[in-house]
């Protein structure tokens, strides 16, 4: 696949005009698209995204049933009247009903294997494997500190921090009156003295 690519050229103008510049196509080659991944070209090289593959298993009957209560009923007058079931459960899907916008809406029920396979019904199973561009695993950044936080996919969602709420403190005395802080009321009675000189030697 050939790509035109553009060459800037200078040109010297006559007189005394300034330099003027001009782009001239020139023929390029891209290069091959590497393999096993999603790419799309941008300029001159690819532009890729990583790739995941998913495996899945299925199992059930060949065949869809489009009255389910009917077939129940059926394989129950059948299969049923010997006691629990000896095989294993396998799906059995079923047209459930229209629905609009969406069409046809289908869903399941599942009925014994041993019982399926004794009426009829080949029971098919595999793997399917899917290729496609990974998804994306959004980066949580660290949580906020302070904050009351649970991870919500790529950010955090907090609960508002609570206000701190200090206490309003205590009264100091000083001398014969208080020294309070800010909204602390002062004490109605005056502060102890402390002993005079005579006091504390006749204690002793």
């Amino acid at each position: 696949m050939k790509l035109g690519y553009w060459a800037i050229v200078a040109a010297l103008g006559l007189c005394d005009r300034a330099r003027e510049v001009f782009a001239l196509p020139q023929a390029g080659t891209i290069p091959p698209s590497p393999t096993g991944a999603s790419c799309t070209f941008h300029q001159d090289h690819w532009d890729c995204t990583s790739q995941c593959t998913t495996t899945t298993s299925y199992l059930g009957i060949a065949t869809s049933i489009s009255d389910y209560d009917s077939f129940i009923s059926s394989m129950n007058a059948v299969y049923s009247t010997g006691g629990s079931f000896s095989g294993s459960e396998v799906p059995v899907y079923t047209n459930a009903f229209t629905f609009p916008g969406l069409g046809l809406i289908t869903a399941y029920g599942y009925y014994d294997s041993d019982a399926l396979t004794s009426a009829g019904y080949s029971i098919i199973s595999g793997v399917t494997t899917i290729t496609a561009p990974c998804e994306e695993t959004p980066t949580l950044p660290p949580s906020p500190t302070g904050s009351l936080c649970s991870p919500h996919g790529d950010h955090w969602h907090c609960e508002p921090t609570p206000p701190i709420t200090s206490s309003p403190g205590e009264c100091e005395p000083h001398g014969d009156h208080w020294h309070c802080p800010p909204g602390v009321p002062e004490p109605t009675s005056p502060p102890n003295e402390p002993p005079t000189e005579s006091e504390s030697s006749s204690v002793g």
